[in-house]
């Protein structure tokens, strides 16, 4: 994972996964940890941009309570999720 972290918000730049690893929950824990992380810093939002033909992400990311605030560029849409 890389993160690039500023006080009001931090941005997701990247979570990888092993194949094998993908839609066993991983993901999800990923972000949980990074979210309650966040939380106790008082940190506001996490953003993050995907790619727009990635509907796995895409998917994990709306279940996880982030929203899209539109595209990134040609093939990634940027996404939110207020902490506040």
């Amino acid at each position: 994972m890389l993160l690039h972290c500023e006080s009001e918000h931090w941005h997701i730049i990247d979570i990888a996964l092993l194949p094998a690893d993908c839609g066993r929950g991983a993901g999800t824990k990923i972000l949980d940890a990074l979210e309650a992380s966040a939380r106790q810093q008082g940190v506001g939002a996490l953003t993050l941009s995907v790619l727009a033909d990635n509907s796995a992400a895409h998917r994990l990311y709306l279940r996880r309570g982030f929203a899209e605030m539109g595209q990134a560029g040609a093939a990634h849409i940027a996404m939110k999720k207020d902490l506040a």
